[in-house]
């Protein structure tokens, strides 16, 4: 093959990929559905349609946290907790923080948390609730502790929002783990955030594009 004849071939190809590829950001939309695993939503491919359920849904709390109560229509179950990895509705995906955890007691109020960023490293927020003992005697009271959390987009590890496993998982960006390893851990602590968006900004991550039948 000529020279010239190769390189607009090598073009041609390289413009089919920009097109059928595209930056993971917050406003890049999956596609709608329920997820009952990492790897289909690694693959933007939902294993379940809306149709196929009995769905009830509530807004939680100031995160856009949702609960769903899931019933197969073929079988007539109650879908656990523990099976749904995510939902995506309008594009949006929501995760389970619940995935895969069993109980000793089947749960059935499948509560999805909103990611507000979205990219090599995603983020949420969720509100945990509890009761606890009371000092005073008087028995148990309720307490809400607001969580942060992380999830590694390319393996599906979700932790707590913690400088110790950050410092990890941007170890490949030399620059900026550099950058937030001179500081001290209150300052380190304190910039977290703004260190995740840069580093998904430098280490981006692309999705191919699935239009579903």
């Amino acid at each position: 093959m000529k020279p010239l004849l190769l390189y607009i071939v090598l073009l041609g190809s390289l413009h089919t990929v920009a097109q059928d590829s595209v930056k993971l950001t917050k406003h890049f939309r999956f596609n709608d559905g329920i997820y009952m695993s990492f790897n289909d939503f690694y693959n933007n491919t939902p294993t379940r349609q809306f149709k196929e359920y009995k769905i009830k849904a509530h807004p939680l709390n100031r995160y856009d946290a949702k609960q769903f109560e899931l019933k197969d229509l073929a079988s007539n179950k109650r879908v656990p907790t523990m099976d749904v990895f995510a939902i995506v509705i309008g594009g949006v995906p929501f995760i389970n923080n619940d995935y895969g955890k069993e109980r000793k007691i089947a749960d059935f109020f499948i509560i999805v948390n909103r990611l507000t960023v979205v990219g090599n490293i995603c983020f949420f927020v969720y509100d945990d609730y509890g009761t606890d003992f009371d000092l005073q005697g008087s028995g148990t009271r309720p307490y809400v502790i607001t969580r942060r959390m992380m999830f590694r987009f390319n393996t599906g590890e979700i932790t707590s929002f913690n400088l110790s496993d950050f410092k990890i998982w941007i170890a490949d960006d030399e620059r900026l783990f550099a950058t937030i390893n001179a500081l001290s851990d209150r300052d380190a602590a304190a910039k977290m955030y703004k260190c995740l968006l840069i580093y998904n900004d430098r280490n981006p991550i692309f999705m191919k594009t699935k239009t579903l039948d």
